[in-house]
């Protein structure tokens, strides 16, 4: 089956991510998002309600945390409870 390679844009999505993330970069989780929609793409290719639903419940976390990311400390662009 082929994918046209909407996994390994996923993959490298998420990876790249999770390093923005850990950098403390809020761009991370707009990357995460669009891994999560890349991730919804396969499920739908592969016919797996797993992936699906895991990703959708994934990218509404994600977006989450994006809108989370600073409130309560200003403008500072850190996560909550950050000093």
């Amino acid at each position: 089956m082929t994918f046209f390679y909407i996994d390994w844009v996923a993959t490298i999505c998420s990876l790249v991510a999770a390093y923005l993330i850990g950098n403390q970069q809020r761009n991370g989780f707009l990357l995460f998002m669009f891994g999560n929609l890349a991730w919804i793409a396969v499920g739908g290719l592969t016919h797996s309600v797993a992936i699906i639903i895991g990703n959708v419940m994934f990218f509404l976390l994600n977006l989450r945390a994006y809108h989370q990311w600073g409130k309560g400390s200003g403008s500072s662009g850190k996560l909550v409870g950050q000093s």
